[in-house]
């Protein structure tokens, strides 16, 4: 069913000029990595962000194709430019981990925990480190993380999946 997407896509996107339709880019490039081609995904991940550099959507969807290509360093390299949490710091604080460097992803979330651990920001930091640092520390700690994120979720629905 997501071939079939994709082709679509790739049919719509042949009919229209791309400088208009970077959220169509962004869905081709989630459609090729969903489809585990994350080197197809690339081009229309890195087009989409070039047209819309402040939409993290786009941002992290980019560096989801440079995660499963195993470009470590060009996710590290662009983190820089990354000033939020979310899937996105996840991804940089797992490539960091890969290639041996400090964590200062991981210390980042968990110092967002310590300024206000009841706010939505400290949700998102604990929801991510109950999954970076599963089998890293006592299981008690990642299940308090969990509970720490539902706890601090805005909203009942905060972490379902759409």
């Amino acid at each position: 069913m997501i071939r079939q997407g994709v082709e679509l896509l790739e049919t719509e996107l042949s009919c229209r000029p791309t400088d208009d339709s970077p959220y169509l880019l962004y869905r081709l490039a989630w459609g090729y990595n969903q489809l585990e081609l994350p080197d197809s995904a690339l081009q229309y991940a890195l087009r989409a962000w070039n047209l819309q550099p402040e939409r993290e959507l786009f941002y992290c969807e980019y560096l989801r194709c440079l995660f499963r290509l195993g470009r470590y360093e060009d996710i590290v390299e662009s983190g820089e430019l990354h000033r939020g949490g979310g899937y996105g710091r996840y991804l940089i604080a797992r490539s960091e981990r890969e290639l041996g460097l400090d964590q200062r992803s991981l210390r980042l979330l968990s110092d967002t925990l310590l300024l206000d651990p009841d706010d939505s920001v400290s949700a998102d930091a604990a929801l991510w480190l109950s999954i970076l640092l599963e089998g890293e520390v006592c299981g008690d700690s990642v299940l308090s993380l969990a509970r720490m994120a539902v706890e601090a979720a805005p909203d009942p629905g905060c972490f379902e999946l759409t």
